[in-house]
């Protein structure tokens, strides 16, 4: 099926629908049953008149479009009308990594303690990358100019930059600096596709190494990422290698390096909102605060000092939120709260909270991983 039946418990009013086998979706608490291609309700067992109960609009879902597109899921935010079109499929962003014929992918999604506006304006700042995930992902001494060109200009649909950037230097015999000898390309192009979409890719001698990022905004202040490290042109025994490291290891990597962002990013937001009176991009106030007046477009530019032609996708990024935003949040939709870096620190490297709580991978490993200590203690003792 390609709609969705956002129904509620009309008991309960909470979410709590499967599907059955002839393909309506049941409601495991009372058992109604509902058309997945409408929201009508088709079965209700507890009326002696069903045909009648069933057709009350409170009785019945909302059914909305959906789509699975390269292993994830789209819903169309707007109920099904009769007679109503189908969305246009074109308009969901997808990653052209996935169309090469032996591609690999690691897949993450983690929950992010800053806005979605500014996750996607630090995954397209490559410039951090040398000093924020030092040890991690990056080194110091690889910090070099970037210089950027737009191959694609900046439109509603998005934009497309391209990259150059002057190696690091050659490993000299005196130096103790193994890394210096690491030769480095830069990133070839960095692509923003509406309304979510980035990915960074990296060309190496036939191997295609992309960086790819959904931002799916929740509230105010945070956001989920949903990340994949796809990999193209590798031979078939090192595609195979690549992903016999346990899925829980990977995660464990790379929630350290996104980790690496949160305090600078979660610190910088609060600074942002104080300077301009509310949360940029978003039309909403800073702790619950009121609004004082509308943030206008162009707003960020009087906080930011973007001095170099490496901060060309983050201008870019900027500009076209100018022309889309604010984002329509539903009204009472809460704001995120600001913690107190002096105290709170901890809760923004809150793994379990983060990833952990919505990961099946990483709930196993925990699980296997609590059985080891049971049996070992029970060993040792």
């Amino acid at each position: 099926r390609n709609t969705h039946c956002n129904t509620h418990c009309n008991t309960l009013n909470i979410a709590c629908t499967i599907p059955q086998e002839q393909g309506d979706i049941e409601c495991p608490y009372h058992g109604w049953s509902f058309d997945g291609e409408t929201g009508a309700c088709t079965s209700i067992p507890q009326s002696s008149t069903p045909e009648k109960v069933s057709k009350d609009k409170r009785a019945c879902g909302t059914a909305l479009h959906t789509a699975l597109e390269q292993g994830i899921i789209w819903v169309w935010a707007e109920p099904i009308y009769p007679g109503q079109k189908a969305p246009d499929p074109e308009l969901i962003p997808i990653c052209p990594a996935f169309a090469t014929e032996g591609v690999t992918t690691e897949d993450i999604s983690v929950d992010i303690p800053y806005d979605y506006t500014l996750l996607l304006e630090n995954v397209m700042d490559i410039s951090h990358v040398p000093f924020t995930h030092h040890g991690t992902q990056g080194k110091r001494n690889f910090a070099r100019p970037i210089n950027y060109k737009v191959k694609e200009a900046l439109k509603n649909s998005g934009f497309l930059v391209e990259s150059a950037m002057e190696q690091p230097p050659a490993l000299t015999t005196d130096s103790t600096d193994k890394t210096a000898a690491v030769t480095v390309r830069p990133p070839s192009e960095t692509f923003f596709r509406a309304p979510c979409y980035q990915h960074t890719k990296i060309q190496l001698k036939g191997l295609s190494l992309w960086i790819v990022t959904y931002a799916v905004p929740t509230i105010p202040g945070q956001c989920r990422l949903l990340a994949r490290f796809p990999v193209a042109g590798l031979p078939k025994v090192a595609a195979k290698m690549r992903l016999l490291k346990p899925t829980f290891l990977r995660h464990m990597m790379r929630n350290q390096v996104l980790e690496d962002d949160n305090i600078f990013l979660h610190a910088q937001e609060r600074e942002l909102a104080i300077q301009l009176g509310g949360h940029l991009h978003t039309a909403t106030p800073l702790d619950g605060e009121p609004l004082k007046e509308a943030i206008k477009p162009g707003a960020w530019a009087s906080a930011y000092y973007l001095a170099t032609n490496a901060d060309t996708p983050v201008v870019l990024w900027r500009r076209w939120l100018d022309r889309t935003a604010p984002l329509p949040w539903a009204p009472g939709t809460p704001v995120a709260k600001y913690f107190d870096l002096t105290s709170e620190k901890e809760r923004l490297l809150d793994r379990r909270k983060s990833h952990l709580n919505h990961c099946l991978s990483c709930q196993k490993a925990e699980r296997m991983l609590k059985v080891v200590k049971v049996v070992v203690a029970a060993v040792a003792a």
